[in-house]
């Protein structure tokens, strides 16, 4: 499961960023902003994106970009919200 996760969240960030991941390039501290160029607009769109993909509802208080800027902060949040489901 952790893994389509992981296909899933690599696809939708690749539509929203400017630096794409591949497999020689990801890794779980994947800074969003830093690494691949993401602008605060962009975050809100992933956001988006995340929530209807996955058919979640990421909290507010969890959808400021100093929360989840690391690629593995994103993907633990996304697993919270699946158990909470």
């Amino acid at each position: 499961m952790k893994k389509e996760i992981d296909q899933k969240l690599i696809k939708i960030i690749n539509e929203n960023s400017v630096v794409k991941i591949d497999k020689k390039t990801f890794n779980n501290d994947i800074d969003l902003m830093d690494d691949l160029g993401m602008s605060s607009l962009s975050f809100v769109s992933l956001m988006i994106s995340i929530e209807e993909e996955f058919e979640i509802e990421i909290p507010d208080e969890c959808m400021m970009i100093d929360k989840l800027r690391k690629y593995c902060k994103l993907k633990e949040c996304i697993l919270e919200q699946m158990q909470k489901g």
